[in-house]
């Protein structure tokens, strides 16, 4: 099962869940029953069976995340939950970069996964992000938790499909499918069945050629 997961994050130094980290306005449906052919074109009618309401508070329907991003994506954001960087807004999620960490070695920001999860559908979303100073938006499924915990192990040992990242004033997003092993010896080194705990490596479907069919 997934869940959905958006975050606003700067790229300094990523059951499913929607797991986002985005620096903007996201609005999101699910719906199945459809069919496809034998090309994978989508058939026939498709039922909706979840509308993300946006006009009560954000946890209505999302978990706001409260964690530094130091040990996840090496990042130097640090997601809070003060109504600064996550909020409501005309029926829009709001995520932001608010304001600097104590100190100044961080970015406070905004993070949030669904609290329903979903084993296949059709996911609509509309967002708008920013393109500009390192913001590096993104909207993910991911398995259960921020760590990814799923039937193969914490993150990526269970996988993660990014349905959109972005970076910076790049002039694309990309869509890309994450996976991952456990490895002791370093990438390229034998696999281990260790759950990704504590070693692991990462695999891609963008690879080093940024296939352009994964960019949008």
């Amino acid at each position: 099962m997934a869940r959905i997961a958006t975050l606003a994050l700067l790229a300094l130094g990523v059951d499913a869940r929607l797991n986002a980290r985005a620096a903007g306005n996201v609005t999101a449906r699910i719906a199945a029953d459809g069919s496809t052919n034998d090309n994978g074109a989508l058939l026939g009618t498709f039922v909706l069976h979840k509308r993300f309401e946006l006009d009560g508070a954000p946890e209505d329907e999302f978990d706001v995340v409260e964690i530094p991003d130091a040990f996840l994506t090496q990042s130097c954001s640090n997601y809070i939950d003060d109504n600064s960087t996550v909020f409501t807004r005309d029926g829009r999620l709001v995520l932001r970069v608010a304001s600097n960490c104590e100190g100044g070695g961080c970015l406070n920001s905004g993070r949030v996964m669904s609290k329903d999860s979903f084993k296949y559908g059709l996911f609509t979303f509309s967002a708008k992000v920013p393109k500009c100073n390192y913001i590096w938006p993104a909207i993910w499924l991911l398995p259960n938790n921020t760590h990814g915990e799923g039937t193969y192990g914490r993150w990526p040992c269970s996988g993660e499909i990014d349905v959109l990242e972005t970076v910076h004033d790049g002039a694309c997003g990309a869509f890309n499918l994450v996976a991952g092993y456990g490895s002791a010896g370093g990438c390229g080194a034998e696999m281990m069945c260790n759950k990704c705990v504590p070693g692991y490596c990462t695999s891609t479907t963008m690879g080093q050629s940024h296939n352009n069919a994964d960019l949008y």
